[in-house]
């Protein structure tokens, strides 16, 4: 982030420079104004993007958790399977 700003801090003394020398529209000085100031909003989006990664890793965990509990059920059910063939196959 430091060097970010650092650049970010060039390039606005090279628009300084640009605006004394050129008549801006106002689109562009509002898209200019949102340019330098992204920087103020990264640490909220950092923060927002980890809140929803801790959510997403919950729900897939959860969802984890809920697909292996079928798979043991259906693994018991195969053993028992399994178990009355052998009783089968020495019943004969």
């Amino acid at each position: 982030m430091t060097q970010m700003e650092k650049k970010l801090e060039l390039a606005k003394d090279r628009l300084a420079f640009l605006v004394e020398q050129t008549q801006f529209s106002p689109a562009d000085m509002s898209l200019n104004t949102q340019t330098f100031t992204w920087h103020g909003r990264m640490d909220d989006i950092f923060e927002e993007h980890k809140v929803i990664a801790q959510e997403k890793k919950a729900q897939y965990e959860e969802a984890l958790k809920v697909c292996m509990a079928k798979h043991e059920q259906t693994i018991h059910v195969l053993m028992i399977c399994v178990f009355l063939i052998c009783i089968f196959q020495n019943f004969f």
